[in-house]
């Protein structure tokens, strides 16, 4: 079976084959982010954290990032580290900041940093629910400069040790389900049906049953079910995927391509700065 390219690599083949494009399609990305109105804003230098906090919060709609093209860039490489119910509608662009503003003003703040230039870091954390017994976090980052102004500096899945991405609560079975019906829904982006997967083998060792499971997948069917049109799935949901270690009921993801992946543990997590 041919594997069949993805929106993006269609659409990056494209882009090749006619570099007058991609210009177009930067300076079509720059108008929309100038329209959305986003930039920097600016805080009392000698402002104390909580008035901080409290500025960010009541400009999250307006914070943005300090160059334009890193912002294009980020919106549509990082789209996908967003809950599905969060990637739309409209464009990526708006889609990106929309979630970045709502974790600014609706999220905790987990750490502040005061840097040598006289810089201030604050870090946003907030949880999403992806799916039923499925939780993903993610991280804002905003940047006080020692002059006042303000701006965000990254936004997405954590990219620390201090914070699982993904947190799953119920049972294997539970998510292999959830993977059948959105392989079965045109309107699931396939990343998140290759996340129910994943959940489904964390936790346990390799048992008949999820042999089973992976063959079902790779067919497109339930087990013993009827098939659905879902084959594309073959190489991902045929590859064995490591057990998590640990204790608990309570399983973190946070590997490639979703980061790490283990059980929730009691060791010590690291700076939230640490890289």
């Amino acid at each position: 079976m041919t594997e069949q390219p993805s929106a993006d690599e269609i659409a990056a083949t494209r882009l090749a084959a006619d570099p007058g494009r991609i210009r177009q399609q930067l300076m079509a990305d720059l108008a929309e982010m100038s329209a959305l109105g986003h930039a920097e804003v600016r805080a009392d230098p000698a402002g104390d954290v909580p008035e901080l906090v409290a500025v960010v919060r009541e400009r999250a709609d307006r914070l943005g990032f300090d160059s334009p093209v890193q912002t294009a860039t980020l919106a549509k490489k990082r789209l996908r580290e967003l809950p599905v119910a969060e990637r739309g509608p409209g464009s990526a662009i708006a889609a990106y900041h929309r979630a970045a503003s709502r974790t600014l003003r609706d999220g905790h703040v987990a750490a502040h940093q005061k840097s040598p230039d006289g810089d201030r870091h604050l870090l946003f954390f907030r949880t999403v629910e992806e799916a039923t017994g499925v939780t993903v976090t993610l991280e804002a980052r905003v940047r006080a400069e020692s002059d006042g102004v303000v701006w965000l500096d990254s936004f997405g899945w954590p990219t620390t040790t201090a914070s699982a991405v993904y947190v799953f609560t119920g049972p294997e079975g539970q998510y292999f389900d959830q993977a059948v019906a959105d392989l079965r829904d045109d309107t699931v982006p396939f990343d998140r049906a290759m996340l129910m997967l994943l959940a489904s083998t964390l936790g346990t060792a390799p048992s008949a049953l999820e042999d089973e499971q992976r063959i079902a997948a790779a067919a497109g069917r339930s087990p013993g079910g009827a098939a659905t049109s879902a084959a594309t799935c073959t190489r991902l949901a045929t590859t064995p995927m490591r057990p998590s270690t640990g204790t608990g009921s309570e399983r973190a993801c946070t590997a490639r391509p979703w980061r790490r992946c283990s059980r929730t543990s009691s060791a010590a997590p690291r700076s939230p700065w640490s890289t």
